[in-house]
């Protein structure tokens, strides 16, 4: 058991040597009981008794569950993050029987990965950790470099979603409310189901982002991955239907064939100008991103979004005097649609024509407005 009084580890936890083995970094709301599944996980305990016979050992793996080091009333004042923190140090692949055996998908609070903003587990080197555990042993802290775990803020009230629980996983419905806890990375939300032709609504009063999936297959595509090429391609579409249109149509074709993908379109323009406060760590990923929702707010109409985002893009432009990169010619072709200044299309074909490096995305966006009248600006 652990020694509270001097604030060693655990006996079956390794002593910390080198620094070559990374940790997981994972999140689990009960830090005892994970504690417990763990260490009879490592033992082979939890292996059905049928297959004892036949199955050999597991691979044996390390953990540190840091709320034993971080009890209150020890001055240490931390965090509420920090006690539901836990740090494993195992192969992928144990790593991922661990999270998919039963004991763990069977319970409403899962063990579950501790991710960047980009959705990648965290994973730290043996010498930080060594680090931390002596800061927690030691009764202080200021802290903890990364990203706390995501609360529900990819979902918002009439979100079509599934709950990842016993009896709902199989049934759709729709948040009417959600209410985000501050102490914890859970919310309680209610969720209305047609069950058997009429309507509930079912309050969940302790779920975390991974208890939720969505039900509709554009916000899945969408945060999914990278999330910021995902957007570009979703724009990049959305900009044929409204600019590259078929040239054999007649005029009057053209202009019914507009206002109709107008209408159909609408909803997915709103849904990506939904995800406006993403945040976003990186600068060019930040400013790629706010040049697709100027795209995205030009084709909905929405003329608010489009003063705001035309001003960082102009900002941005000025700054980058000219298109030199990557990030300049996402800027630029969000801005010639804006303006029909014919003089940034082409400084961006002659930055795509110049670098053979340059993403096909750009190649793409060209292609979808190369019949948009322009105007000098």
């Amino acid at each position: 058991m652990h020694d509270n009084n001097n604030g060693r580890i655990r006996p079956e936890q390794p002593a910390v040597t080198g620094d070559r083995r990374l940790w997981y970094v994972m999140i689990h709301m009960k830090p005892e009981w994970i504690s417990s599944m763990l260490e009879r996980e490592n033992k082979g305990e939890l292996i059905d008794w049928r297959q004892k016979k036949t199955a050999s050992r597991p691979e044996p793996f390390s953990f540190y569950v840091p709320y034993f080091d971080i009890r209150e009333g020890h001055g240490l004042e931390v965090r509420n993050d920090f006690r539901h923190f836990v740090f494993i140090c195992a192969s992928k692949l144990r790593m991922n029987e661990i999270l998919s055996s039963d004991w763990n998908t069977n319970t409403r609070l899962r063990l579950s990965h501790y991710r960047d903003r980009t959705g990648q587990p965290v994973m730290i080197r043996e010498r930080d950790l060594q680090r931390l555990q002596i800061a927690f042993r030691q009764q202080f802290i200021e802290y903890f470099t990364g990203v706390p775990p995501r609360r529900l803020t990819s979902f918002g009230v009439g979100s079509k979603v599934r709950i990842k629980l016993p009896y709902w996983e199989d049934l759709e419905g729709e948040i009417r409310r959600i209410h985000v806890k501050t102490s914890v990375d859970t919310a309680s939300i209610r969720v209305a189901f047609v069950i058997q032709g009429l309507e509930r609504e079912v309050s969940f009063p302790d779920l975390h982002e991974d208890d939720i999936v969505f039900a509709d297959d554009q916000t899945r595509q969408l945060l999914s991955g990278k999330v910021i090429e995902n957007f570009e391609q979703e724009v990049a579409v959305l900009l044929g239907h409204r600019y590259a249109v078929d040239k054999k149509l007649s005029d009057e074709a053209r202009r019914t064939y507009i206002a109709k993908k107008k209408l159909q379109d609408a909803p997915r323009l709103r849904r990506l100008l939904s995800f406006a406060d993403i945040e976003i760590e990186d600068d060019d990923d930040r400013r790629r991103f706010t040049a697709l929702m100027l795209l995205a707010a030009v084709m909905l109409g929405d003329k608010r979004a489009v003063r705001e985002y035309k001003s960082q893009v102009r900002q941005w432009l000025a700054q980058a005097e000219g298109v030199n990169t990557f990030t300049d010619a996402c800027l630029a072709i969000a801005m010639f649609v804006v303006t029909r200044n014919p003089d940034l299309r082409t400084a961006v074909k002659a930055f795509r024509n110049t670098h053979p490096d340059c993403p096909p995305i750009i190649s793409r966006f060209i292609n979808k407005v190369r019949d948009l009248r322009t105007r000098k600006a």
